[in-house]
């Protein structure tokens, strides 16, 4: 049956890692696209501005002027521009509704539905519908970038698998290659109430709210292009980030499913064993699963089976009864020194925990505080960071010699050097009555 469970887990890992390796290879690509479209959305802002601008600047009172009829046309001539685009790309339905409501209007007459060209178009309506188109465009390349990447993703970790899941029970058949339809039925497939296009439409509307109320803002409060143009690059940059959180939950996702499909394909697997990583990165569902085992045909991501959260890194091997796993070994990390080292397999996350030493729960509890407590500490070491340079131009730079100038030392000291953090603080309170 299995020779070392460590074995069985290094396969499982390293399929995740080809698949983290998958996504990382999207988002390189997917960066380039975004701010490809921060630059075009950018220009056409400030031309935007350009155009309607006075010496004042431009008013919200400026971009609700009707367009003229040289304009209107140009209007319709790029909406019919948009509408042939569309044609090319898979994309959301809502969108060519929505276009469609930007030229039509719709008139009912005993009982048919009339359509007739809007007039009342006005300067942001126009606006608006360059910013969509530009949005819209960006993520209908961004769904077929992941439906291909995802697909590759599937096939190859399904392959792989079933040789290790074949070798781990000893029983060895032919498998050909998935055709184009399963992978597409499995990659489309929704887990958690969603699949990742609708995730992606989701917040592809939600990303075109923002761009135009910031805007809207920004021409309310006198803000000038440059200024415009930096509240909008801000928003791409938060909608950037929930676009590698999305990869690396998706791909994560897709690569434990073709793991399960695996398993089920394989004669004499009717069980798997949850296998966390052993450190204190761990969220805390996955340590509570670590070491449990479950039927196969109960798995359920989210419940009892990878991916149970964003960002998750556990993994799942085959399970027999038959086979000794107090014989085997798994690898775990030293929290203090970061190195790894082996256990015996059936220790699961809490009997680890138990073992370390008083000195090794130290690290343990400090990377957990560094780890949920960062976003404020970094808050709290720029703030020191600013008390520190009026300080020194008062003469006082003393006070704050010993301070770490990185967020990781930072946190070092605060969680790990009490002594060193209480002396630290002292000198921040003296600074502060100082500078008063």
């Amino acid at each position: 049956m299995l020779n070392s469970e460590e074995y069985w887990i290094s396969r499982a890992e390293n399929r995740l890692l080809n698949a983290e390796k998958s996504s990382d290879e999207l988002l390189k690509d997917l960066k380039k696209l975004y701010q490809d479209t921060i630059n075009k959305l950018n220009k056409e802002i400030e031309a935007f501005i350009g155009r309607y601008s006075e010496k004042q600047g431009i008013t919200i009172q400026d971009t609700r002027k009707l367009l003229t009829n040289d304009e209107l046309k140009r209007f319709r001539q790029e909406a019919m521009e948009y509408f042939s685009d569309l044609s090319k790309h898979a994309y959301d339905p809502a969108y060519r509704n929505k276009l469609k409501s930007q030229i039509y209007s719709t008139l009912t007459k005993d009982g048919k539905i009339l359509y007739s060209l809007r007039r009342n178009i006005s300067r942001l309506d126009y606006l608006k519908m360059q910013l969509q188109f530009l949005v819209e465009n960006m993520y209908m390349k961004e769904n077929e970038a992941f439906t291909v990447k995802l697909g590759k993703t599937y096939e190859e970790a399904y392959m792989r698998s079933t040789y290790d899941s074949q070798r781990a029970v000893g029983v060895y058949s032919s498998f050909n290659s998935l055709n184009s339809s399963i992978i597409d039925k499995v990659v489309q497939e929704k887990w958690l109430g969603e699949n990742y296009s609708s995730r992606i439409w989701k917040d592809k509307n939600s990303l075109i709210d923002a761009l135009e109320t910031t805007f809207a803002q920004d021409v309310a409060m006198g803000k000038n292009p440059r200024e415009i143009a930096r509240d909008i690059s801000k928003k791409m940059g938060v909608k950037y980030s929930n676009c590698e959180r999305l990869a690396r939950t998706e791909f994560n996702h897709i690569a434990n499913q073709a793991t399960k499909d695996s398993y089920k394909q394989t004669q004499g697997i009717e069980e798997y064993k949850y296998v966390a990583t052993l450190d204190s990165r761990t969220s805390e569902i996955c340590q509570n699963l670590d070491g449990k085992v479950f039927p196969l045909s109960e798995a359920e991501e989210g419940i009892n089976y990878p991916p149970m959260h964003p960002n998750c890194r556990s993994v799942t091997i085959p399970y027999s009864e038959d086979e000794d796993y107090s014989k085997l070994e798994r690898i775990a990390t030293d929290p203090k020194s970061g190195k790894s080292y082996f256990i015996p397999a059936n220790m699961t996350y809490a009997d680890w925990k138990a073992s370390l030493s008083e000195e090794q729960g130290k690290y343990f509890v400090s990377q957990q505080k560094s780890k949920a407590q960062y976003k404020s500490d970094l808050k709290q070491l720029n703030e020191y960071r600013k008390l520190a340079t009026q300080a020194k131009k008062r003469g006082y730079g003393e006070l704050f010699d010993t301070m770490p100038t990185i967020i990781s030392e930072f946190q070092s000291m605060k969680y790990l050097q009490p002594e060193k953090w209480d002396i630290f603080k002292e000198n921040a309170r003296i600074a502060r009555s100082e500078l008063k």
